[in-house]
């Protein structure tokens, strides 16, 4: 888009908000012209034999990010001035795969959705050969998710649900949704 050839660099960065406002503030203090934070962890961070992964179950993690809220509006034209120096907003990026761990019952204490359940119980993840969801494993036995069945209307529309409400704050129905962004 438009914005990232004119607003500067998009920065990856992970760690959680205090790691992100740390680096957020060295950059404005640098005088570093910023069009975007991408941050991948907001779901927050499992562990396995492989090392540290993200939750794929699309929530805001607000254990692993908190103020998560308060950090995008900074970022968008906070402290220093819109966007720090350059007197323009920075934009928070951040992503969804088609993945759901299916552990998160399990393993993921401060969870407030299960998203791999909820698709399971609604026949949208891909299905084996006995009509169960297909468990698949990346880079080790112990992590472990579904994918969702993006061939299905059914299943698109309620990954789009989620994006809205869990990644994009926009609420319009998303009814009893306590994971949305604000």
């Amino acid at each position: 888009p438009a914005w990232v050839a004119a607003g500067g660099a998009v920065v990856g960065w992970e760690g959680g908000t205090a790691k992100v406002r740390a680096l957020w503030q060295q950059l404005v203090a640098a005088n570093v012209s910023l069009a975007g934070f991408w941050l991948q962890d907001w779901s927050g961070l499992r562990k396995d034999v492989f090392g540290s992964r993200l939750w794929w179950n699309w929530e805001l993690d607000e254990d692993w990010s908190p103020g998560w809220g308060a950090l995008a509006r900074d970022i968008a034209g906070g402290p220093g001035g819109p966007g720090g120096p350059t007197g323009r907003g920075a934009r928070m990026l951040t992503y969804m795969n088609p993945y759901l761990a299916n552990t998160v019952s399990r393993d993921k204490p401060n969870r407030r959705r299960d998203l791999w359940r909820e698709a399971a119980a609604q026949g949208f993840l891909v299905k084996n050969a006995s009509g169960a969801p297909y468990v698949q494993t990346s880079a080790s036995a112990t992590f472990t998710f579904s994918t969702i069945d993006l061939t299905s209307a059914a299943a698109r529309a309620w990954a789009r649900r989620v994006i809205r409400c869990n990644m994009l704050g926009d609420q319009s129905g998303c009814e009893g949704n306590a994971t949305a962004i604000d």
